[in-house]
């Protein structure tokens, strides 16, 4: 059973996913899966070896004939195997062709194999040394327990010991390097130019040091366009912006950190610009300049804009680790600066939006109870790639309307909330069908039906999510199926290849976010010309940092 398990799994893997893979990371979602699954099969046979033996089923093979048996099972392997890797070859090139990149070789498909069955040999491997702990730990438990209760025990007893092991010798050394790889990023300084503005945090007068803004908070507050550059694009007068960052620091708590943020805004007069903005931030500060720098093009400079770190670690490692923190850093910088602006007169107040991208969505979003709270707060929102554990999200889009897809749900007929997967979703939903008027406060879901980033959840292991049942993503391979365990890590592995397509997929949204912005600020005001002019810019002026 476990064999067949495992090979089923290695067979699938090669199937087409949300984004085409390069071999290194087919590789590793074909031996992660194989060897999963056979693992699942060892632990199955050993739970019902009581029951087989009970029933006194066999298979047995004369001996005379073991010879041949075995050399019709490897033919009909390798040609499932050939057969399948071709159909699957075909699928995965149509993947491509759906995000913009080029299909894999069959250089890439050869590598790709040999290197899943060396990693599932691997990984079996070491399964099969825990299967004979399994046995010889039922053969000592045997002496003084039942064998039923042996059995039982001796499971407990190895996942016991291999996650003690995993944990102490693995994951924590593991995570130690990564953390102290991130501490020299953030003390690191990016090659850019200290800011002489008074309106950027690190600038002159600054209760932030540029020194102590860590390195995405140097990279966010020294980038972004001036008002000579923001006149130049739009035409028009405009403004110098303001950009605020708070930083951890040394050591800072949270609750400091927003302090900061806070005592920033009011020294530089943001509470007297008609747009303010708060940005969620991802695991190492990181701000996505396209999002903040759209923002200020489109108000002529009239704008400030906030953002706060809550942790060294990259993204995935800052969830694994500490999952409240980005949640509590939302919580805390959006309670205090609403306080601030509340406690202005109304005449007097700026325009409040929220947003953020992917963990810093997931956080961004922590400081509402639910979609009434967030409409009732802010004059509009932006949340770019918002994983699909995020509970506002997760909420909003159970209550979708009934028949509207997963990918682009429609909610309370798009009066105030709209899931769009491009820019084409500001008006109309999956069909085709339009929407009213859009009402403020205007908030926009942007979500790539390739991305995944957005689609990942540990129920992908065990349960088909709407999202691929429903088979609604425009750039998505229409043969995208569930299988368990295997479509986990297919998911998992598109993760670490979400920002390679060009913009409009995976987690990608750079273009999209100009002409989204336009329709939560103004209603979709600006020119098609404009539009294009300013992300023209974007393209040509943003520098390339890496989402932390």
């Amino acid at each position: 059973m476990a064999a067949f398990l495992g090979l089923v799994a290695f067979l699938v893997s090669f199937a087409p996913s949300l984004l085409p893979r390069s071999w290194a990371f087919q590789a590793l979602a074909t031996g992660l899966s194989a060897a999963t699954a056979y693992a699942l099969g060892v632990l199955l046979v050993f739970l019902l070896r009581p029951l087989i033996d009970f029933l006194g089923i066999r298979l047995v093979v004369e001996p005379r004939r073991r010879r041949l048996v075995g050399a019709l099972t490897a033919l009909v392997v390798l040609a499932a195997v050939g057969w399948v890797v071709h159909l699957q070859r075909q699928a995965r090139a149509l993947t491509a062709e759906l995000v913009g990149l080029p299909p894999p070789s069959l250089l890439d498909d050869v590598r790709a194999l040999l290197g899943g069955i060396a990693l599932a040999l691997s990984i079996v491997a070491l399964v099969v040394l825990v299967r004979i702990s399994l046995a010889g730990w039922r053969r000592v438990l045997r002496i003084a327990l039942p064998p039923w209760l042996a059995r039982i025990a001796a499971v407990l007893l190895v996942v016991a010991l291999v996650g003690y092991t995993s944990n102490e010798y693995l994951l924590r050394r593991t995570l130690e390097s990564v953390s102290a790889a991130a501490l020299r990023l953030n003390d690191s300084t990016p090659d850019l130019a200290e800011p002489t503005s008074r309106l950027r945090s690190g600038g002159p007068g600054s209760t932030q040091p540029w020194d102590e803004l860590g390195f995405h908070g140097q990279v966010f507050t020294a980038s972004g366009p001036t008002r000579t550059e923001i006149e130049a694009v739009t035409g028009e007068p405009a403004q110098e912006p303001i950009r605020v960052y708070g930083s951890l620091g040394d050591e800072l708590s949270l609750d400091e950190v927003s302090d900061n943020v806070v005592r920033e805004l009011v020294r530089t007069g943001a509470f007297d610009r008609s747009t303010l903005t708060l940005i969620g931030t991802t695991g190492r500060g990181w701000v996505d300049e396209y999002n903040v720098a759209s923002i200020e093009y489109l108000t002529g400079g009239d704008s400030a804009t906030a953002a706060m770190q809550y942790s060294y670690l990259p993204s995935p490692v800052a969830f694994l680790t500490s999952r409240q923190a980005p949640a509590e850093a939302g919580r805390l910088l959006f309670e205090k600066v609403y306080a601030e602006v509340r406690s202005r007169p109304a005449d007097e107040r700026p325009r409040l939006y929220v947003s953020g991208e992917s963990l810093g969505a997931f956080g961004g979003t922590a400081a509402f109870e639910d979609a009434d709270d967030l409409v009732a707060k802010v004059d509009g929102a932006v949340w770019v790639g918002t994983p699909s554990f995020t509970p506002l999200w997760s909420s909003i889009t159970a209550e979708r309307l009934r028949g509207s897809p997963q990918v682009s749900p429609v909610f309370e007929q798009g009066r105030h909330i709209r899931f769009v997967t491009g820019p084409a979703g500001l008006d109309r939903d999956a069909y085709g069908r339009e929407y009213g008027a859009w009402q403020e406060p205007r908030v926009a879901f942007l979500q790539h039906a390739s991305d995944p980033i957005v689609w990942w959840s540990p129920g992908l292991v065990l349960q088909e999510p709407d999202w691929i049942r429903e088979g609604a993503g425009g750039d998505v391979n229409i043969g995208l199926r569930w299988w368990p365990l295997v479509t986990f890590w297919q998911v998992t592995l598109d993760m670490a290849v979400a920002n390679d397509p060009p913009a409009g997929h995976g987690h990608v949204y750079e273009d999209d976010l100009v002409p989204v912005w336009d329709a939560v600020l103004h209603g979709q005001r600006s020119s098609l010309d404009q539009l294009d002019r300013i992300v023209a810019e974007l393209h040509a002026t943003v520098p390339d940092t890496p989402e932390g």
